[in-house]
């Protein structure tokens, strides 16, 4: 089942999406043999939504997340990104930089009431996410390899060398 930051981030997308949306739920299994993709399909399920669900469930990575997902994407006239707000300033970066042609279609994920349902991941997490942010700006390689650990940093070091 889904854990505590997958289930805020089902809440979130359940909270954002409209009658006729798809959703598009992505991440491969990158915690666990189940991919977060799977994980958070079902959640969405549990909270209500009976809507299409297209799975990306392959992905590594946050770069991986965008990269696979645009192709499920279609031609829907929004894309919303549902994450933490600093993790999902990052996908809306990437998906910028990967298909500048689909950004305009970007909105913000707001609920029908106004507010923004986007789960927080602390000031810890904030602060981790901003740092992310930052080096995949400014390290040639990083958003590729950022969400692969230490792996990734030894193929961003062994890239250079």
């Amino acid at each position: 089942t889904a854990g505590a930051e997958n289930l805020a981030r089902a809440r979130a997308a359940v909270a954002v999406v409209r009658p006729g949306d798809v959703l598009v739920c992505s991440g491969g299994g990158v915690a666990g043999p189940v991919p977060e993709a799977r994980l958070l399909a079902d959640a969405a399920r549990e909270l209500g939504w009976d809507g299409l669900i297209r799975l990306e469930d392959e992905s590594g990575s946050t770069w991986e997340n965008i990269e696979r997902s645009v192709p499920l994407l279609g031609d829907a006239p929004r894309i919303v990104i549902v994450s933490e707000a600093v993790h999902a300033a990052k996908a809306r970066r990437f998906l910028t930089r990967q298909r500048p042609d689909l950004a305009a279609r970007l909105a913000r994920a707001t609920a029908p009431d106004g507010t923004d349902p986007l789960p927080s991941s602390g000031a810890w997490g904030t602060l981790m996410g901003l740092i992310d942010l930052l080096l995949a700006e400014r390290v040639e390689g990083w958003a590729r390899n950022s969400a692969q650990g230490l792996e990734g940093l030894r193929r961003l070091v062994a890239s250079r060398g």
